[in-house]
């Protein structure tokens, strides 16, 4: 039970990491993965 619940943080803390990622690649104009709202996507 121990171990599921930090397999969970991990991911959980992954995924938060990911989304910061993309969205302060967004702030700065890069392409963040979505096309549709990036204007200089390659």
């Amino acid at each position: 039970m121990l171990g599921d619940l930090i397999v969970i943080a991990v991911l959980a803390a992954v995924v938060v990491l990911a989304v910061r990622s993309l969205h302060k690649s967004h702030k700065k104009g890069g392409c963040c993965g979505n096309c549709e709202g990036c204007k200089g996507c390659h």
